[in-house]
């Protein structure tokens, strides 16, 4: 997979994007459906009084994740979002072991983001092609992937406050996978886009920005994934 290339802004930007209904293909849609509007009352902004320490100690009883010095609830996954989580996982694993040996896949992990003690994110998945920094609590840094699984409660989370810390961090590439609309939003932030992600309806194959197209995730059981739930 490619070389590292950072980009970082202090200017924290709405989400717009870019989609078209043909399957394995980006679609275009009017950015106003996937804006939040007020992001600043969704991110908070100073740093708040806790520290890894109190995410260690909450981490014993519940499921959190700590920005910024504020600690955050994660909600408890259910099934689509653990089948998605694993079709996903499972790709991802399957390619790098044969293309990108440097790197490697990691599920449910601690990322300390900016390096100091006031942040700790959990994604779904992430990526690592730099092991240097990884050691057996946590990833000191950013990931050159993550990808998150929406869940109603963390639309929120997940669209603004971890997209914006993903994004200034200097993560590589985003992934927001929406089971509830049923499609994929990739951010690549070493391309200098963003605020602007490529949207892919459930269905097809999405190639992985950061391995230069060569991984490619299908999404084609993600739909019956989502039947199984509704049924």
């Amino acid at each position: 997979m490619s070389e590292n290339k950072n980009s970082e802004t202090d200017n924290q930007k709405g989400i717009g994007g870019s989609v078209q209904r043909n399957t394995g293909k980006p679609i275009r849609r009017d950015p106003r459906d996937i804006i939040l509007r007020d992001p600043q009352e969704a991110y908070k902004t100073g740093i708040g009084p806790y520290t890894v320490e109190d995410y260690y100690a909450l981490r014993e009883e519940r499921r959190v994740e700590l920005i910024d010095g504020w600690i955050y609830d994660m909600a408890n996954p259910g099934f689509a979002h653990q089948r998605i989580y694993f079709l996903v996982a499972m790709q991802l694993e399957n390619c790098i072991r044969e293309h990108a040996k440097d790197c490697i896949m990691i599920p449910d992990f601690g990322i300390r983001l900016d390096r100091n003690d006031k942040t700790m994110v959990e994604p779904d998945i992430v990526v690592l092609c730099n092991k240097s920094s990884l050691n057996k609590r946590y990833f000191d840094g950013a990931p050159d992937l993550a990808v998150e699984v929406l869940s109603p409660s963390t639309r929120a989370h997940d669209l603004l406050r971890k997209w914006y810390k993903y994004q200034k961090a200097g993560v590589r590439e985003y992934w927001v996978i929406d089971p509830q609309k049923q499609e994929v939003l990739v951010f690549d932030f070493a391309d200098g886009a963003e605020d602007k992600p490529e949207i892919y309806p459930f269905g097809g194959k999405i190639a992985v920005r950061i391995s230069e197209g060569i991984c490619e995730i299908d999404t084609a059981e993600f739909p019956e994934v989502i039947r199984m739930v509704e049924t």
